[in-house]
């Protein structure tokens, strides 16, 4: 497995308000992507927050891997940054109402658990491309109520308006799910990629005979190429890792 992550702040925002985190320990490997949120509001704290919290956490984790115990790591993890994120919000006026998308994966030998809150996405790729993940926006709200269809969903006018997120809420729902490590690709994003960029263009670069490093580099220079208008980070884990090209 070779795990390659990158941030880049585009050509329009002045502050970059993702993070993310690739962090491996004895047999297993995380992997976290946070774009934070509340545009002036410390949203970039927030997601640094988020990553520190899931970081120290990780590094205390104990070995065992059932799904039982793994599953309410992340959601005792995933707490304890929200709260994290809750407390500091309360140290400053310019702080509240900060918070953060969250996206990661936990993948071990037998299988990998992904899990996440907000609208940063992750993707595997076997022999098609397939997003494991579904938005939390009011416009995907609508939708899986079958109040709007998939065609005309980019449209929509609260396409980008969180319906749940790290740090605003005390209440919010982690989606959590395991899958088999049969996929030969992962690839955690935020908006400022899949926004920006179609599913198309993104397979092309994620397919492209070239090391992993250079597949994330491409994919956020064409996220530049089209505009730049937000942060974008991207995380690339290949499951065959790509020593060929070392």
């Amino acid at each position: 497995m070779k795990c390659v992550g990158a941030t880049h702040i585009g050509l329009i925002r002045s502050v970059n308000q993702d993070s993310y985190l690739i962090l491996e320990k004895e047999q297993e490997t995380l992997l976290v992507l946070c774009d934070g949120i509340g545009g002036g509001k410390a949203g970039d704290v927030a997601a640094k927050l988020a990553v520190q919290v899931m970081e120290k956490e990780f590094l205390l984790k104990n070995n065992e891997y059932s799904d039982e115990t793994q599953f309410e790591w992340i959601k005792k993890t995933i707490n304890e940054a929200n709260e994290a994120i809750l407390k500091d919000a309360m140290t400053s006026h310019h702080k509240q109402g900060m918070g953060t998308t969250l996206v990661g994966t936990l993948i071990n030998r037998e299988n990998t658990i992904i899990f996440h809150l907000g609208d940063s996405r992750l993707y595997a790729y076997y022999d098609e491309f397939v997003c494991l993940t579904q938005d939390h926006n009011y416009a995907r709200d609508l939708m899986r109520n079958g109040e709007l269809d998939e065609e005309v969903i980019n449209k929509h006018p609260k396409r980008n308006q969180l319906t749940n997120a790290l740090g605003i809420w005390s209440n919010y729902t982690i989606d959590i799910n395991k899958i088999k490590n049969n996929y030969k690709y992962l690839l955690l994003c935020s908006d400022g990629l899949h926004g920006f960029v179609s599913e198309k263009n993104i397979v092309t670069q994620l397919l492209n005979d070239c090391p992993v490093q250079t597949k994330v580099d491409n994919l956020i220079e064409v996220a530049n190429i089209n505009g730049g208008f937000d942060n974008t980070t991207v995380i690339i884990a290949d499951a065959k890792g790509d020593a060929s090209y070392e």
